[in-house]
């Protein structure tokens, strides 16, 4: 009936769950179709079970998958898993191609990975051996090299001591292993071969000698290409780099600007790797002058700097003469392109190059200032000084009041302001007041600042604002309305506090005269003692007349 009248069962779906894809058979990842869900019978996983087991497997999986009696085994696991981060390492050596008289071996070492079965040969880095050292073949899998048919590959059942693996067209003879391999080898059964001795080269002597260190970096730079040739092939570069005089000099102006001023003090730099010089100025605080340090920029310094501006640099102008390391001695004068440098000083690299490559000691010695010396002088303070303690104590703390114009005009009579006063710092600001209809909008009438007051010469403070009065600011009359409770409390605490004040003072004032007076009574009384004493002493003088 239901299908009669248009009407159609209501169908709930029972398992809204996603089927299971990912499986994990003897140690082998199984992904299935994720809308077809199979019923793995018992025939159907003996298929499964055996088409695993037959299928080709992967180089050392099939050589050294440990299989437990349970497929919940931990060490049922693939060779990726069980191999990971475990390297083999073959040592070998090769008869490398010479042009010349003798043989030349070479030794390197052959790594294989396990986890995959691929082989990298890596040659170690000799001194002296005249070759590029390094990674000699990529990790890869090798094949070999009388393969017929299908393409094999090397195992670790080809890697014993005293095998040869021929490696396109190299002949890689075994004779040694690390212990890891052998410990490796020894608990798979595997049989690990004979130590043996490389042969000799003929130009084994020569390796391994140390080298000078300016033919190492010669050697670095060749293969990096990272330094300019002709800097490589100057032996000087490589011996001198890095290292730099260092002396102070002064420039001694005595016909130029500044003839009675205090000297100007620079440093000058002499680089010993290509003879250039650069000379820096030393400044000192508020010297007045500006913040250029380098004065000459690195190059080379000619002795005769008219002679530098006028050679042109063609064919038979004569050669320039350059200032060098010998030039260079505490005392002398050296010519800046008309600038005359004194050299005063030097530091103590300087001292040791000069004793050790020219056998003389520099001597060191400052100038004297020429004229009087400048002192620094602290600028005065002009500005108004900030009163701390007031401003901790009174910091956040607004006086407001309600005022407006006094005898103010039609347009003005509306108009309200509100006064606002800052104690810690005595500073007053006056806004007006949003009124509907009166055509003036909520706006900043003056800004804070100290206001000075007329009647008294000081600023504004607290005492000077009272309800009822008119007060002067800027020039306009203004009468106060009324005040808000904080600004009411807070002139009421500080009379208190000034009455309290007063009585003390005056209470202190009555102790200091009652003090004086009991001083002037004491005083008086000392000296009627006195004139009493002196007149019966008179009398005793009298009466022995």
């Amino acid at each position: 009936m239901s299908t009669l009248l248009g009407l159609s069962e209501r169908r709930v779906r029972r398992n809204l769950g996603l089927p299971q894809t990912l499986n994990v058979i003897h140690g082998s990842i199984h992904v299935g179709h994720p809308h077809k869900r199979e019923k793995w019978d018992h025939q159907k996983r003996e298929k499964w079970d055996h088409r695993v087991l037959k299928k080709p497997e992967s180089l050392v999986e099939a050589r050294f998958r440990r299989r437990g009696k349970e497929n919940n085994d931990p060490q049922n696991q693939p060779a990726w898993m069980v191999y990971k981060d475990q390297v083999l390492t073959f040592e070998a050596y090769f008869q490398s191609p010479h042009d010349g008289v003798g043989t030349e071996y070479r030794i390197a070492n052959i790594l294989f990975f396990p986890e995959d079965g691929t082989i990298q040969i890596v040659e170690p880095a000799r001194a002296n051996c005249g070759s590029q050292q390094g990674v000699f073949l990529k990790r890869h899998l090798v094949l070999k090299g009388d393969h017929k048919g299908k393409p094999r590959f090397f195992t670790i059942n080809d890697l014993s001591l005293g095998a040869v693996l021929s490696i396109y067209g190299r002949d890689f003879h075994i004779f040694n292993c690390d212990g890891f391999t052998r410990k490796f080898l020894a608990s798979h059964n595997l049989s690990l071969g004979e130590d043996a001795q490389p042969p000799k080269s003929t130009y084994q002597p020569y390796f391994g000698r140390p080298e000078p260190k300016h033919k190492k970096v010669f050697e670095e730079a060749l293969f990096l290409h990272g330094i300019n040739w002709k800097q490589i092939i100057n032996i000087r570069f490589l011996q001198f780099d890095g290292k730099v005089l260092r002396f102070y000099c002064t420039w001694d102006d005595d016909e130029g600007i500044n003839p009675d001023g205090e000297p100007r003090i620079f440093v000058l730099y002499y680089f010993l790797s290509d003879h250039t010089i650069q000379i820096c100025e030393i400044h000192k605080r508020n010297d007045g002058r500006d913040p250029c340090v380098v004065l000459l920029k690195r190059g080379n310094l000619p002795k005769d700097s008219k002679a530098a501006t006028t050679n042109t640099g063609r064919f038979g102008s004569p050669p320039l003469a350059y200032y060098t390391d010998k030039d260079l001695k505490i005392g002398t004068t050296i010519n800046v392109f008309g600038r005359r440098f004194k050299l005063c000083a030097c530091d103590k690299f300087t001292e040791r190059y000069y004793e050790t490559d020219y056998g003389f000691k520099q001597p060191n010695f400052m100038p004297k200032p020429r004229g009087e010396k400048v002192r620094e002088r602290k600028p005065a303070v002009t500005g108004p000084r900030t009163n701390y303690c007031k401003y901790l104590k009174f910091h956040g703390v607004e006086y407001r009041w309600r005022i407006r114009f006094k005898d103010p005009t039609p347009l003005n009579a509306v108009r309200r302001f509100c006064l606002i006063m800052y104690p810690e710092d005595d500073t007053i600001k006056v806004n007006e007041y949003r009124i509907k209809n009166s055509g003036f909008m909520l706006q900043r009438f003056l800004r804070r600042r100290r206001t000075v007051n007329k009647k008294t010469g000081k600023t504004f403070t607290i005492h000077d604002i009272k309800v009822g009065e008119t007060v002067n600011i800027n020039e306009f009359m203004f009468e106060i309305l009324e005040e808000d409770k904080s600004t009411t409390r807070a002139r009421e605490e500080i009379e208190e506090m000034h009455r309290d004040l007063e009585i003390k003072a005056k209470e202190h004032k009555e102790a200091e005269a009652r003090e004086q007076l009991k001083r002037l009574e004491k005083i008086r009384k000392q000296e009627k003692e006195d004139e009493d004493r002196e007149l019966l002493r008179y009398l005793k003088q009298i009466n022995n007349i």
